[in-house]
């Protein structure tokens, strides 16, 4: 079987560098204003870091590319956040209806 055949488990180089570089790349998506790194995973093989995740919008997604990629030592980036918005909660319902009113305008009842 050849060495390279696709699936074989990829063999740590520098676990230590790899490891380096995965704190460097933490700490910058931790201290960016906009990212939240709760929600990203980071996993460093051989200089390539992989996230993984979910942002709120492409922006912080590619903002969290861009950091990952800043970071020395990194040969390559495999970005595998995907873009999922919060959630908002439902609010209260507004209306313009007045009690009391019909479709008339006229607020009295028969």
């Amino acid at each position: 079987m050849p060495d390279d055949y696709p699936g074989k488990p990829q063999v740590v180089e520098d676990g230590v560098r790899d490891e380096n570089i995965a704190s460097q790349v933490r700490s910058l998506l931790q201290h960016h204003q906009m990212v939240d790194a709760s929600r990203i995973t980071i996993q460093v093989v051989n200089g390539t870091v992989f996230l993984v995740g979910t942002a709120d919008n492409r922006f912080i997604r590619e903002r969290a590319e861009t950091l990952a990629r800043e970071v020395e030592g990194v040969g390559d980036v495999v970005n595998k956040i995907s873009v999922q918005p919060p959630s908002e909660e439902p609010g209260p319902i507004l209306s313009t209806h007045e009690p009391g009113a019909n479709n008339s305008g006229s607020t009295q009842r028969s």
